[in-house]
Protein backbone atom coordinates (compact mmCIF):
# COMPACT_ATOMS: atom_id res chain seq x y z
CA UNK A 1 0.00 0.00 0.00
CA UNK A 2 1.71 3.72 -0.98
CA UNK A 3 1.28 6.26 1.97
CA UNK A 4 -0.46 9.50 1.84
CA UNK A 5 1.31 12.24 -0.52
CA UNK A 6 1.51 14.34 2.64
CA UNK A 7 3.19 11.98 5.25
CA UNK A 8 6.44 11.25 5.47
CA UNK A 9 7.67 7.66 6.36
CA UNK A 10 11.20 6.78 6.56
CA UNK A 11 12.05 2.79 7.48
CA UNK A 12 15.68 2.16 7.82
CA UNK A 13 17.89 -0.41 8.83
CA UNK A 14 21.31 0.34 10.28
CA UNK A 15 23.85 -2.34 11.71
CA UNK A 16 27.22 -1.04 13.10
CA UNK A 17 28.00 -3.47 15.86
CA UNK A 18 29.52 -6.32 17.05
CA UNK A 19 27.14 -9.10 17.33
CA UNK A 20 29.44 -11.93 19.45
CA UNK A 21 30.69 -9.37 21.48
CA UNK A 22 27.36 -8.03 22.25
CA UNK A 23 25.95 -11.51 22.60
CA UNK A 24 28.30 -12.56 24.83
CA UNK A 25 28.28 -9.87 27.15
CA UNK A 26 24.38 -10.76 28.19
CA UNK A 27 24.61 -14.29 27.90
CA UNK A 28 22.45 -15.83 30.80
CA UNK A 29 21.89 -12.97 31.65
CA UNK A 30 17.97 -11.46 32.38
CA UNK A 31 19.74 -7.70 32.67
CA UNK A 32 17.60 -5.12 31.14
CA UNK A 33 20.14 -3.41 28.51
CA UNK A 34 20.56 -0.02 29.46
CA UNK A 35 21.72 3.12 27.74
CA UNK A 36 25.36 3.09 28.86
CA UNK A 37 25.55 -0.54 27.67
CA UNK A 38 24.45 0.39 23.77
CA UNK A 39 27.04 3.58 24.38
CA UNK A 40 30.08 1.33 25.41
CA UNK A 41 28.87 -2.03 23.20
CA UNK A 42 27.04 -0.21 20.04
CA UNK A 43 28.99 3.60 20.37
CA UNK A 44 28.35 3.47 16.56
CA UNK A 45 24.69 3.06 16.78
CA UNK A 46 24.06 5.68 19.10
CA UNK A 47 25.68 8.21 17.29
CA UNK A 48 23.74 7.46 14.31
CA UNK A 49 20.86 7.33 15.90
CA UNK A 50 21.61 10.76 17.60
CA UNK A 51 22.77 12.76 14.21
CA UNK A 52 19.01 10.90 12.69
CA UNK A 53 17.08 12.84 15.84
CA UNK A 54 18.98 15.76 14.94
CA UNK A 55 17.72 16.07 11.55
CA UNK A 56 14.20 14.54 11.97
CA UNK A 57 13.68 17.71 14.91
CA UNK A 58 15.82 20.01 13.05
CA UNK A 59 13.63 18.80 10.13
CA UNK A 60 10.34 19.09 11.72
CA UNK A 61 11.04 22.21 13.24
CA UNK A 62 11.70 24.08 10.19
CA UNK A 63 9.16 22.55 8.21
CA UNK A 64 6.36 22.98 10.36
CA UNK A 65 7.03 27.43 10.21
CA UNK A 66 7.39 27.33 6.71
CA UNK A 67 3.86 25.19 6.09
CA UNK A 68 2.00 26.92 9.12
CA UNK A 69 0.56 29.55 7.03
CA UNK A 70 -0.83 26.75 4.34
CA UNK A 71 -1.54 24.11 6.29
CA UNK A 72 -5.40 25.88 6.82
CA UNK A 73 -5.76 25.97 2.95
CA UNK A 74 -4.76 22.12 2.66
CA UNK A 75 -6.94 21.43 5.39
CA UNK A 76 -9.47 23.05 3.07
CA UNK A 77 -9.68 21.53 -0.24
CA UNK A 78 -8.22 17.99 1.09
CA UNK A 79 -5.31 17.79 -1.08
CA UNK A 80 -2.43 18.25 0.88
CA UNK A 81 -0.79 19.84 -1.91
Amino acid sequence: MLRPETEWTVRLCYVDFDGDRFLREFENSYAKITRGDMERLAPGMCEGLRRLKEFVVRYSSSSNSNSSSSSSSNRTNGTGK
